[in-house]
């Protein structure tokens, strides 16, 4: 054992049964929908750049890469993820990856697909909600 006798943080998960890095934020668009005076990817502000959205065959490809490095649970990130046109595929890969999945979101578009993400697909779900002071 390094460091005097005490175990590192790889080593302890590993004692624990745990792999390294379990998580992974993952943006799959820089655009979004909202205005906030913080972020930079509001609409009115231009320094994200052009709208970009990640392409979810590509994205599929690497999922079980990610599973194969121990990442079990994946929040989708933007900008707004939910106005990404292929977040209902992204979701639905990440959980037959076996990934729990879920959203930093500003919540507008969660009526229009929570009933598609019923089991299997959306597993986790959290809404950060911001409002101006």
């Amino acid at each position: 054992m390094a460091n005097g006798g005490w175990l590192g943080l790889k080593d302890r998960m590993a004692v624990l049964g745990h792999q390294l890095p379990a998580v992974c934020d993952f943006s799959v668009t820089n655009a979004c929908n909202a205005a906030c005076d913080f972020c930079g990817f509001a609409r009115d502000k231009t320094f994200a750049g052009a709208m970009r959205f990640v392409d979810v065959d590509a994205f599929g490809r690497a999922l079980p890469i990610l599973y194969r490095r121990g990442i079990r649970y994946l929040t989708l990130q933007g900008g707004e993820p939910l106005v990404h046109p292929g977040i209902v595929r992204l979701v639905s890969q990440t959980a037959e990856a076996g990934i729990s999945c879920a959203a930093i979101t500003n919540g507008w578009f969660l009526p229009r697909y929570i009933d598609r993400w019923r089991p299997p697909g959306w597993t986790v779900s959290s809404s950060r909600l911001i409002a101006p002071t």
